[in-house]
């Protein structure tokens, strides 16, 4: 497989991008996605070979980072990103839509599965505990997949605990799935396939 074309984007002022996740007035984890929203920043083309430069990747980037799959449309590596209203290509100005970013036909891809234990209903819960989590669920419709190059890593909110206490919350659970497709613009068709 040659190299997989990706987006790097970063908030503009290197600001936040991630979850800010304190401790809530009950002593519990509260979770803040505000800072997630880009109102303008800048998108870098990068290439990675394979898995391990996908994790090399992921694992590099800080909090004022994140991916966006797919290449985006500019002829430059780099470009600048704005309000969606206030896009203008002949400018070098792009929102962050789909017509900025897009899948190259032929071409491969990595593709996106994300997971979240949060509001999962007990009895579906157990049903994935059964099968191996979902990694073992993923595994059993997708049977190759142990023999193919893929990234897994934990959400933002799995492995949370109190420095002072040593206490644990269970609020996490969520995981990143990343495969590596040899068609990225055949990512929707198999993705709506997969969750049927």
């Amino acid at each position: 497989m040659s190299g997989i074309r990706i987006t790097r984007a970063c908030k503009a002022g290197n600001g936040l991008l991630c979850k800010r996740i304190t401790l809530g007035a009950d002593g519990r984890p509260a979770s803040d996605g505000s800072p997630c929203r880009m109102w303008a920043g800048t998108a870098t083309r990068v290439e990675v070979t394979g898995a391990s430069g996908l994790a090399d990747l992921i694992t590099g980037m800080d909090a004022s980072e994140a991916l966006i799959l797919g290449d985006h449309v500019a002829d430059s590596a780099a470009i600048q990103l704005v309000k969606d209203r206030e896009a203008d290509p002949a400018q070098g100005l792009y929102g962050r839509t789909l017509s900025t970013f897009r899948f190259r036909p032929g071409e491969p891809a990595a593709v996106l599965l994300a997971f979240d234990r949060k509001g999962l209903p007990q009895a579906v819960a157990d049903r994935l505990d059964a099968v191996g989590g979902f990694a073992g669920a993923i595994a059993a419709l997708l049977p190759d997949l142990s023999g193919s190059a893929h990234v897994i890593r934990a959400s933002t909110s799995a492995g949370l605990y109190n420095q002072e206490t040593g206490e644990r919350y269970p609020i996490g659970g969520g995981l990143h799935l990343y495969l590596l497709a040899k068609d990225g613009a055949d990512s929707p068709r198999f993705l709506r396939d997969l969750q049927a």
